[in-house]
């Protein structure tokens, strides 16, 4: 993966993230006009229980948050308790959905998704029953789920939103994808199982053919190893287990502008830098999974199966004991946060979605009767909970806007203080001593902002990262900004690096002179 970093066209500005995020082969097609770049999705507790329409009540906080969109549940007005009616198990429920009353919500949605900061939402529902197992065989019951999804896409595609989202997790332990004794046998029955699967996405891609289904797993989790067995098809026969299958009818009736997103709820344990549990190798690991399909389907595999990753926020703010619990990294457990937020983005194909479940996103000022218990506190916001939050989505997500806008309201302030700070220097060019070079050390995921101001023709800065043992990180970039112009880069630390160099340089040759001013290195 290329990791050059991207100029940020302003007038007299250019803005360049050191760890850019690259697009990946299999990227879906962009929205028109708009730049392809890694997307962070919403999938959190207070999502769960507030309705579309408490989102749109609290528009003007959700625009203030640098996401890019969050899972909703559809609803269908109130109960005779005046509780909200959520339409998000399709598979459990024994009614057909009414499509002219949900049609309802899509004056909702559309005004959700004309917000820049929830653009890329999605609908929300479970991929498994509740308490009732479908049968297989079961024509009748299979034919139900499919209109009631088709009616959940078709209020996500008259609502502007990015596709759908599933929760393939059986709450219920009804067991739907696996074998049972009752079952036929597994050939036949994974037969069937992949029929249903075709049936889905017939449903879901008939109403929204572009729709992204973003799962919260597909092959991730314990399903992947199946691709590193001898034989994964006899692996998956031993295991009884039909999901392979029923996923594999899915990308079969999938039409070629659809995009079927892994979300691997594992990577809710995964470390930035911790051997075998990086994001990227992971992501290599499901990709693999491959090999469980049929030839005549790995083509489609290769062109609409995307890779993400998930970031659980309760990690970086549960007291220490917990099960979930992530601790410092130098000294700030938001440094924990961002680190694993950047490795989960560099890896993913295009989306990251957080999950999180003692906080909200917002303060909830104005909301109806809530669809389950308040559970969180809907008061306190993730950012009241571990400070900086924001910003440090915001910074991985759209570096460029962060440092144009969010750096200058910080610099110099609350400890981001300059480090090289220096007056004018100039640089002679054409030899050994046409450069200046200031050393910066760092620690682990810290981030910097470095800039400076350069006139003079051959104007060079470079920026470089060093391993304790004194040898270069070439495998990262090596920063070189040319040109006369102020410039403005943001860097963050792995772990194996102690030191950063800022060299300032004059290539024009002998007798010319470059002056560099307001040179500057902060650590936010």
């Amino acid at each position: 993966m290329a990791l050059a970093g991207f100029p940020v066209a302003r007038p007299a500005l250019c803005v360049i993230l050191a760890f850019a995020l690259a697009a990946p082969a299999i990227a879906g097609a962009a929205d028109d006009g708009e730049p392809f770049r890694k997307k962070v999705i919403a999938c959190a507790w207070d999502l769960g229980v507030f309705s579309p329409s408490d989102v749109l009540s609290n528009k003007a906080a959700f625009a203030a948050l640098p996401i890019d969109g969050v899972r909703l549940y559809a609803e269908e007005g109130r109960d005779a308790d005046g509780r909200p009616v959520q339409r998000a198990r399709p598979m459990s429920d024994t009614n057909v959905w009414n499509r002219a009353k949900m049609a309802e919500l899509v004056s909702v949605l559309r005004e959700i998704t004309a917000v820049p900061s929830l653009r890329h939402s999605f609908v929300g529902f479970s991929l498994a029953p509740l308490r009732n197992r479908l049968d297989y065989r079961d024509d009748a019951a299979w034919a139900r789920f499919a209109t009631n999804v088709a009616t959940l896409a078709f209020v996500a595609r008259e609502g502007g939103m990015e596709g759908l989202c599933a929760d393939p997790e059986e709450y219920g332990g009804t067991r739907q994808y696996i074998r049972l004794d009752t079952d036929p046998p597994f050939d036949a029955c994974a037969a069937l199982a992949r029929r249903r699967g075709r049936e889905f996405a017939g449903a879901l891609f008939g109403e929204f053919p572009d729709a992204v289904l973003l799962s919260f797993w597909l092959f991730s989790s314990q399903r992947r190893g199946y691709a590193a067995a001898p034989d994964p098809a006899a692996a998956v026969r031993a295991a009884g287990d039909l999901w392979p299958a029923f996923v594999e009818g899915i990308l079969e009736g999938a039409p070629p502008r659809a995009r079927l997103v892994d979300g691997d709820e594992n990577s809710y344990n995964y470390n930035a830098y911790d051997g075998g549990l990086t994001y990227a190798p992971k992501i290599c690991a499901n990709r693999a999974c491959i090999a469980l399909f049929a030839p005549e389907n790995r083509a489609k595999f290769r062109a609409q199966v995307l890779f993400g990753n998930a970031v659980y926020l309760d990690r970086f703010t549960n007291p220490e004991g917990k099960f979930y619990y992530t601790g410092p990294t130098s000294g700030s457990r938001l440094l924990s946060f961002d680190e694993r937020l950047n490795g989960a983005l560099r890896a993913a194909d295009e989306y990251v979605w957080l999950w999180g479940e003692r906080f909200s996103w917002v303060r909830w000022e104005s909301h109806g009767p809530p669809a389950r218990d308040i559970a969180f506190d809907k008061g306190r916001t993730w950012d009241d909970a571990l400070p900086g939050f924001l910003d440090a989505i915001w910074a991985a997500t759209k570096p460029g806007d962060f440092l144009a806008r969010r750096f200058p309201e910080i610099r110099g302030k609350g400890g981001c203080t300059n480090l090289v700070a220096v007056g004018p220097l100039r640089v002679g060019g054409g030899n050994k001593n046409g450069r200046q070079v200031f050393r910066i050390p760092v620690s682990r995921a810290e981030r910097y902002v470095v800039e400076w101001t350069a006139k003079g023709a051959g104007a060079r800065g470079t920026l470089t990262m060093w391993r304790a043992d004194g040898s270069r990180r070439w495998d990262l970039p090596v920063e070189t900004l040319r040109g006369e112009g102020a410039f403005r880069q943001l860097i963050r630390i792995p772990p194996d690096v102690g030191l950063v160099t800022l060299g300032m340089h004059a290539d024009g040759g002998e007798g010319t002179e470059v002056e560099f001013s307001e040179v500057g290195a902060f650590r936010l």
